[in-house]
């Protein structure tokens, strides 16, 4: 079992591989909602939202429809825990907008732990 500062450690390395990642590629949204990710794992709130609202920015239609609404899940998960529950209810409305398939579930928590952490 890890300790909390091996898995410190770790997301810290993750962190910084993410951020190569995203400098490498400014134009794709998947490094950067990696680096949200990463950011928000670590702890980061504050960055872990700008890099969520950087991956909105380079979205586009239609190579990243799939990821959009996970990139706006997250950015809700991370303003929740930062306690901007308005704003965090504006990207968990906007992640379902357009997706009928979200309307069936029973809670959009459902809907929300079916795509938190996972890429198209």
């Amino acid at each position: 079992m890890q300790t909390k500062a091996a898995c410190r450690k770790l997301h810290e390395e993750a962190v910084k591989s993410f951020q190569h990642a995203a400098a490498a590629a400014p134009a794709d949204a998947r490094p950067l909602f990696r680096l949200g990710n990463a950011l928000f794992a670590a702890h980061q709130l504050a960055q872990s939202q700008e890099a969520f609202s950087e991956a909105l920015e380079a979205a586009t239609l239609p190579d990243d429809a799939a990821l959009l609404p996970k990139i706006h899940v997250n950015l809700g998960i991370s303003l929740e825990a930062d306690g901007q529950l308005v704003s965090a209810c504006q990207h968990y409305r906007s992640a379902v907008a357009g997706h009928p398939e979200a309307q069936l579930c029973k809670t959009l928590r459902h809907f929300l732990m079916l795509t938190m952490f996972t890429l198209p």
